[in-house]
């Protein structure tokens, strides 16, 4: 549960444009766009967007393109290999989702920071290309991103931050080097942090998520209780 206005607001459960999610609200913080990664769901970041900051809102969607029995958000023709029309048709549906939910629960996009995980980080990276009033930023994992979608967007005010792996075999070091860069020449304020682990969230992935998300955005002022690891330790 998230605390808004001094109460508990249960998750809300629902479905736009086919996207399967969960809402929870937060009327004294952003709200953490949480995109999953391939095989995941509507679920999996949850606890790592609550040991980040319990008190933060969540719109969770649930990819819809399915591949070997594994949800995604965009087609692949072969690992490594992405779809470019479906990944742009897909970025600008979730676009349409983010603005039709925000309508629906009513919170505030220029307070939405994605946080992206893999394929959810590569959506993440499209939606802000194609549409960049969808967000204010984005926290992007391991992200991949080695196609042109042909815009260039003004991404000025616009705060990113990208942990790499150091030993990433599915996202190597140097492709995420040369899209931090891409970024930064569209105007995208951007932060990346290389960490000592191979594709997999580790422990140093959520300290540095921790420390920049305060300082980019703002502190949020405490709330009573305290997050629910969701077995952390066990997780990441």
């Amino acid at each position: 549960m998230a605390l808004i206005g001094g109460s508990w607001l249960e998750p809300v459960r629902g479905e736009i444009l086919g996207y399967k999610y969960i809402y929870i609200g937060s009327r004294n913080s952003y709200t953490l766009l949480l995109l999953h990664g391939t095989g995941g769901s509507e679920e999996d970041l949850v606890p790592l967007a609550r040991a980040i900051d319990p008190g933060a809102g969540i719109l969770s969607p649930r990819g819809k393109v399915v591949e070997n029995g594994m949800l995604r958000f965009f087609r692949r023709l072969a690992p490594g290999v992405y779809d470019l029309d479906d990944l742009k048709y897909r970025a600008e549906e979730l676009g349409d989702f983010i603005e039709i939910a925000s309508h629906q629960h009513g919170f505030d996009r220029s307070r939405l920071i994605a946080l992206g995980y893999s394929n959810g980080a590569n959506i993440a990276i499209a939606t802000m290309l194609l549409r960049p009033g969808s967000m204010a930023g984005a926290i992007l994992i391991r992200p991949y991103f080695p196609v042109d979608l042909g815009v260039k967007p003004d991404l000025k005010g616009k705060e990113i931050l990208i942990t790499a792996g150091e030993k990433d075999p599915i996202a190597p070091l140097g492709s995420v080097l040369e899209l931090g860069e891409k970024l930064k020449a569209l105007g995208a304020s951007v932060e990346l942090k290389v960490i000592a682990a191979d594709h997999g969230i580790v422990r140093s992935d959520i300290e540095t998520i921790k420390t920049w998300l305060p300082k980019t955005y703002g502190k949020i002022k405490s709330r009573p209780g305290k997050p629910d690891p969701s077995s952390l330790a066990d997780i990441y």
